[in-house]
C-alpha cells in the first residue's frame, strides 16, 4: 500500500529543504509537503505526515534522537533519515531506532526518489548496512 503524499521535511538548512520539496513536488502528484528548521519546529506542523525526512544533524535535539519523538507524535509515519556523512555506524544506528531508509544529502535526486518511493510503498532501503 502505497502511503499518502503528505511529507514532512525537517533540516536545519532552508535552501536544501526548499530544493527537496521542488523535487519531490516534481515526482509525485498531489505533494502535500511542510518544512521545519528543527524538531521543535516539527512538533508543531500543521499536517499528519505519512513520510518525514528527518536530517541526523540539527540544532537541539539530532536526528538520531528525535526518530523515537517523531514516532511517538506520528507512530504510522515512515522515517527517511537525511544526512551528509554517511557511516556504517551512523546508517545502522538510524535502523536500529527505526529510520525505514538512510539516503546521502550528497545522492543525486535520482537515487533519492527511488528510495523514498520504496519507503511509501512499505519497504525499507538500506539492508545492505547490514550486510
Amino acid at each position: 500500500m502505497l502511503l499518502p503524499p503528505r511529507i514532512l521535511l525537517v533540516d536545519d538548512h532552508s535552501l536544501f529543504r526548499c530544493g527537496l520539496r521542488m523535487v519531490l513536488a516534481a515526482a509525485i502528484p498531489d505533494l502535500e509537503a511542510s518544512e521545519a528548521a528543527s524538531l521543535e519546529e516539527a512538533m508543531h506542523t500543521s499536517i499528519e505526515p505519512a513520510l518525514v525526512l528527518l536530517d541526523i544533524q540539527l540544532h537541539g535535539l539530532n536526528g538520531l534522537e528525535g526518530i523515537a519523538l517523531i514516532k511517538r507524535k506520528w507512530p504510522q509515519a515512515a522515517v527517511v533519515m537525511l544526512s551528509s556523512e554517511v557511516s556504517p555506524q551512523k546508517m545502522r544506528t538510524a535502523m536500529e531506532r527505526g529510520a525505514a531508509a538512510f539516503v546521502s544529502k550528497a545522492d543525486p535526486a535520482d537515487k533519492i526518489l527511488p528510495d523514498i518511493a520504496q519507503v511509501r510503498g512499505g519497504l525499507s532501503v538500506g539492508g545492505d548496512v547490514f550486510a
